[in-house]
């Protein structure tokens, strides 16, 4: 941090440029009005940063097996954020299943038994809350403060994660879907530096300035409003069709290790019930880019985008500067 006296700048010049060379991140800060904000979004930045150091990923079953980009260099992810992928097989998280009691979720379910439902039954209900403390235990058995779970593996037991994974980040837990690790990791990041419950979805549709990114699980405190549907690819099991809260800013992101990438743009909610029901997965979030769109097409990185509440792309920018990422704003 410099000052306008005493020579503060030049020496801060000096010591910046020699941290660089020695392949140390390093900000320099002008002391003034604004330096608040900067420093702040410096220090969640550095949080972040020291967190992903420890981190362990707890990734139920394999990718999926359409992530045919996402699933590439899971190991870069390692080597390059200092985390840790521990795996454990599909099978594990049933048999916890069969360990659940319904005095484990009985309070959960209490709370959401008037919750409107269009397709799904009491037992789809029961499913996913037993599919949720099991994960729950999972979690703390591998001490993993990150899931993702290839979820659809799930549907051939009658059952979907779209609930528990949803229960999950409302909670403080970071819980993707389809074990996309790039996605998954984007979550936590965003999660950590808004303070938030993140959003990973599909980019469903790109019109002029608006994108349309849909999933059939959502964070309940990210939106106004939602009912429980069946699961839109399979019909089958509990997914949440939410209410998203129209004009509310939100950054949009991704990770890419393939591209040592770390990319944002931000934009408004533009609605507030789904533009496509019926026609694509049940939570859709409008958003209006005040960036370019097209980017995402154009150099395409995977299928899945994470949402976060409020602009926090001045944090990402210190973020992708201490992982030695190129960061794009789009």
């Amino acid at each position: 941090i410099a000052h306008k006296s005493s020579n503060s700048l030049a020496a801060a010049l000096e010591v910046k440029a020699r941290l660089i060379y020695e392949r140390y991140p390093a900000e320099l800060f002008l002391l003034g009005s604004d330096i608040k904000d900067y420093l702040e979004a410096f220090i969640k930045a550095s949080e972040t940063y020291k967190e992903l150091k420890k981190l362990k990923v707890l990734l139920i079953g394999d990718p999926s097996p359409w992530l045919i980009y996402g699933s590439l260099n899971l190991r870069k992810y390692e080597e390059v954020l200092g985390i840790k992928i521990v795996k454990v097989p599909i099978d594990e998280v049933l048999s916890t299943i069969d360990e659940v009691n319904e005095l484990e979720f009985q309070n959960v379910m209490k709370s959401l038994l008037n919750v409107k439902t269009v397709e799904p039954k009491r037992n789809d209900l029961l499913n996913s809350l037993r599919l949720y403390i099991a994960i729950k235990k999972l979690a703390l058995r591998y001490n993993s403060k990150l899931i993702t779970i290839r979820c659809f593996d799930l549907i051939s037991h009658g059952t979907t994660a779209c609930l528990p994974l949803s229960l999950l980040n409302d909670e403080g837990m970071v819980a993707g879907c389809e074990g996309d690790i790039p996605a998954a990791l984007t979550m936590y990041i965003l999660n950590r530096l808004s303070g938030r419950p993140t959003f990973m979805g599909n980019i469903a549709w790109i019109e002029g300035k608006d994108i349309l990114i849909a999933h059939c699980t959502v964070a309940l405190r990210l939106v106004r409003s939602f009912i429980f549907r069946s699961h839109f690819e399979s019909g089958i099991g509990l997914s949440i069709e939410g209410y998203p809260i129209k004009g509310l800013m939100v950054t949009v992101a991704r990770l890419d290790i393939g591209k040592n990438e770390l990319r944002a743009s931000v934009g408004r909610i533009m609605n507030t019930e789904p533009l496509l029901r019926d026609k694509a997965c049940r939570t859709q979030f409008l958003i209006r880019l005040e960036g370019n769109p097209k980017y995402m097409i154009e150099d395409a990185i995977g299928n899945h985008y994470v949402i976060a509440l409020g602009d926090i792309r001045r944090q990402l920018k210190y973020l992708a500067l201490m992982l030695k990422l190129k960061y794009v704003e789009f």
